[in-house]
């Protein structure tokens, strides 16, 4: 069955047997953490994360954010009522700024030097709100699982929770990150020792990939005492 299944390009194991840094659903329930039943997916493009969130933790309360308006729109339509949906920019103050968007693009980004006009993006006026503040007006005690991906704007989305951190009132933390120097990506080096000093630790990288020499990847942080 072994031979057959390496002819055919697969391989097969057990599911207890995975790496880690293979599936951070399967490695999430192994630490045995409190249950996950708020989940914050901040750059939630058009929801495809959500989408993931919401099969693995169906009675889990997922509030995305996303700030661009045609993508909004778009993960409106995907979402279908399953998420709690928020036009918002996440960042370590709150404000307004002018976001250069591109319709459904994942590479939308507040980072100074990529938020530039070019061809196809608009500039709209959006909110920016911090993950401190929102949960203060929602009356949100605790995110079990904290998901940002902002091409390059992580650093600020993690200020911006501070006082949860603090707290130790975020569970796990999966963030987008570089392994080499990258103006779109945040050193993993940098999220370690600012993580670090709220008590939270590297547990596992995952979805490695390689562009134009930059190698990037997706981080998850957890509480040392979650």
């Amino acid at each position: 069955m072994k031979a057959s299944l390496e002819l055919l390009g697969y391989t097969c194991r057990a599911t207890k047997s995975l790496p880690i840094g293979f599936d951070l659903f399967h490695d999430l329930r192994r630490l045995k953490m409190k249950p996950i039943e708020v989940v914050f997916d901040i750059g939630a493009n058009v929801g495809h994360t959500a989408a993931a969130f919401t099969r693995a933790y169906p009675r889990a309360r997922v509030y995305c954010f996303e700030p661009g308006p045609a993508t909004f729109h778009t993960l409106l339509q995907n979402a279908g009522g399953k998420v709690k949906a928020f036009q918002l920019a996440v960042g370590s103050a709150v404000g307004t700024a002018v976001l250069y968007a591109e319709k459904d693009s994942y590479l939308n980004s507040l980072v100074p030097e990529l938020n530039t006009a070019r061809s196809g993006a608009s500039p709209a006026s959006i909110s920016v709100t911090t993950v401190d503040r929102f949960c203060e007006e929602h009356g949100i005690d605790r995110i079990d699982l904290l998901k940002t991906d902002t091409e390059g704007y992580e650093l600020e989305v993690l200020k911006g929770a501070a006082k949860l951190l603090k707290e130790r009132r975020v569970g796990a933390i999966y963030v987008e990150c570089a392994l080499t120097k990258s103006p779109r990506h945040v050193d993993v080096r940098v999220l370690i020792e600012y993580l670090g000093e709220y008590g939270y630790h590297l547990h596992a990288l995952y979805e490695q990939s390689v562009f134009e020499n930059r190698f990037f990847c997706n981080a998850l942080f957890i509480a040392n005492n979650p």
